[in-house]
C-alpha cells in the first residue's frame, strides 16, 4: 500500500517508525482491572473489532505477551446436529487464543512486527459439549522471528479443553510474522 493510499494518522505513523498507539494487550490490561464490568467491555471491544470471532462470545481469562486463556459457552447458535459444539466455532475459538498470543508477542517486541495466519489446521479428539477453553502458550526458547530475519512462518499450537479438563481438539495455525522496516533508515 502507497503511503498516499493510508489514513492521515497511518501515513503519520509510518513516517515516524512509531507503533500504533491502540495495542490489543494495553487494552486488556486496562479493562481486566475495572471491576464488575471491564472484561464484560473487553469482549464487546472484540466485537466490534472482529465481529465473526465476535459471535463466539468469548471471554478472556488471562492476556500476557505471548500467551492467552479463553473460554466459550456452549449455546443452541454454535451448537451442530449432533449435541455438541460445531467444529467451525472450536477452530475459531482456537484461532483467536492462538491470534491474541501471538498479537501480544508482537507488541512487546523492540521492534514492530506484523502477523497474519496463512494456515489453519484443527485435530477433533473428542465431542465439545459445555464450556470450552482454549490455552496457547508460546515458548519463550523459540522466538517466532529469529534474530537476522524479516520474515519466518510459526506454527503456534492451541489446546482446547472441555470443562472436565479433557482435551477436545488442537489446533494449529501458521503465522507469517514480518518484521517491518524502520522509515527513517
Amino acid at each position: 500500500m502507497e503511503p498516499t493510499e493510508l489514513r492521515p494518522a497511518e501515513r503519520r505513523r509510518a513516517r515516524s517508525g512509531k507503533k500504533a498507539s491502540h495495542s490489543l494487550l494495553k487494552t486488556w490490561q486496562y479493562w481486566s482491572r475495572v471491576p464488575f464490568i471491564g472484561r464484560w467491555v473487553f469482549g464487546w471491544l472484540l466485537l466490534f473489532a472482529s465481529p465473526y470471532t465476535g459471535t463466539l462470545s468469548l471471554r478472556i481469562h488471562r492476556l500476557v505477551a505471548g500467551a492467552c486463556r479463553a473460554s466459550m459457552g456452549e449455546w443452541w447458535l454454535l451448537r451442530n446436529p449432533f449435541r455438541s459444539i460445531h467444529a467451525a466455532a472450536l477452530l475459531n475459538l482456537g484461532e483467536a487464543a492462538g491470534g491474541f498470543a501471538v498479537i501480544s508477542w508482537c507488541e512487546t517486541q523492540e521492534e514492530q512486527h506484523r502477523a497474519i495466519v496463512t494456515r489453519l489446521e484443527i485435530d477433533y479428539i473428542k465431542k465439545a459439549r459445555g464450556v470450552i477453553t482454549a490455552v496457547c502458550e508460546l515458548d519463550p526458547s523459540k522466538p517466532l522471528l529469529p534474530a537476522g530475519q524479516t520474515r519466518a512462518n510459526a506454527r503456534v499450537v492451541t489446546d482446547l479443553f472441555d470443562a472436565k479438563g479433557d482435551l477436545v481438539a488442537k489446533t494449529t495455525a501458521v503465522w507469517s510474522i514480518e518484521r517491518v522496516p524502520d522509515k527513517r533508515e
